[in-house]
């Protein structure tokens, strides 16, 4: 492996560790909360209503 590599991947690595570090932050402070499809169509669909009125 040359070392532009190893520097790349030492990169991500620590990048990908950051996100977990934040992640599980946001889990200890209770900002997690549990997938729900329906919510997330929901906030879309309000999202989609708030553009195209701004549109107009």
């Amino acid at each position: 492996m040359e070392k532009n590599e190893r520097v790349t991947q030492r990169r991500e690595l620590l990048s990908l560790k950051s996100n977990v570090d934040r992640g599980m932050r946001d889990l200890a402070a209770g900002r997690v909360v549990d997938f729900d499809v329906n919510r997330i169509i929901e906030r879309g669909k309000r999202h989609l209503i708030r553009s195209s009125i701004s549109i107009k």
